[in-house]
This record gives C-alpha cells, sequence and structure tokens, in this order.
C-alpha cells in the first residue's frame, strides 16, 4: 500500500513541478539598414521595466551588438499615444508599438516592422539551454530506470 501511495504522490508532483519550472521566453531583436549599421539584441518575451511612464517604459543596461562590436544602453519603448516606436542612446525613431500590455507589463510582439525608414525584426530566440521542466523529467525516468534495475537485480539474488 505504501509503494502504491508513493507511485501516486510522484505521479502528481512531477507535473506540478515541471510545471514551475521553465525558463523566461526570449526575443532576438534585429534592426537592419540603421544609419549606425545592423543592431541586434536578446530581450525576455515580457521583460520587467526599469522605469515607466503612461506612454514609455525604459530597459536598463541592455547588452546589444552594433555591426560586431558590443554595447550597452539604456533602450526606451513608446506607445502608439508618444508616436510608437523605440529609442536609445540619445536617438528616438517612431513606429509601430513594439508591445502588448500596459507599460509596467509589457509583452513584445513578433513579426518584422518599419522604423524610422529601417526594419526591425522581432522573433523567438533558439533556446539553447534544456529548460529546467526538461531536465527535471530526464531525472526522474533515469531515478526511475534504476529502480527498476535495482529491482531485477534484488530479485535474481534472492532466486
Amino acid at each position: 500500500m505504501r509503494r502504491l501511495a508513493r507511485i501516486v504522490a510522484l505521479s502528481l508532483a512531477v507535473p506540478f513541478l515541471c510545471a514551475m519550472a521553465h525558463a523566461a521566453t526570449m526575443y532576438d531583436f534585429s534592426a537592419t539598414g540603421t544609419p549606425y549599421g545592423n543592431i541586434t539584441l536578446t530581450l525576455p518575451a515580457s521583460p520587467t521595466p526599469a522605469s515607466f511612464t503612461s506612454t514609455s517604459f525604459e530597459l536598463s543596461s541592455v547588452p546589444l551588438i552594433v555591426d560586431g562590436d558590443p554595447a550597452v544602453e539604456n533602450i526606451d519603448f513608446f506607445t502608439l499615444a508618444a508616436g510608437g516606436g523605440a529609442g536609445g542612446a540619445g536617438v528616438r525613431v517612431d513606429g509601430p508599438q513594439l508591445f502588448t500590455g500596459s507599460t509596467s507589463s509589457p509583452t513584445f510582439l513578433t513579426g518584422t516592422f518599419p522604423i524610422g525608414g529601417f526594419s526591425l525584426t522581432i522573433s523567438p530566440a533558439a533556446s539553447e539551454v534544456p529548460e529546467p521542466s526538461s531536465l527535471f523529467l530526464l531525472g526522474t525516468g533515469l531515478i526511475g530506470a534504476c529502480g527498476l534495475l535495482r529491482k531485477r537485480i534484488t530479485g535474481k539474488m534472492l532466486s
């Protein structure tokens, strides 16, 4: 009976723990044809703003690559009421609003957007590291396989 209770408890715990352990979704930003060159950066799909107003939010110390050279800038994103688009390093380009939700809790849109005479593409980043839930599932599978192996070895020793 205890064995059945353990199996039921584990089978209920695994999906719950897997749902809790997840990596943040990241988006790649790629601006081509800007006066400063090609700019690439990666941000969380739903970032936490360093500051925000009713018409914009700011992400501070964002690492980016400008024509192969690394840089760090504060980037502002604006609502349609403020002209949309984004800005950083003293430059502001109007365009479509690049996020949904409020400026205090934004989520970036994906797609290709015309901004200030150049093109900005926002797309999901490729995941290079397995998510914690995948690792957890692998670990529980290995534990189960070890348990079965132990049971077979113990059973053969008793026979």
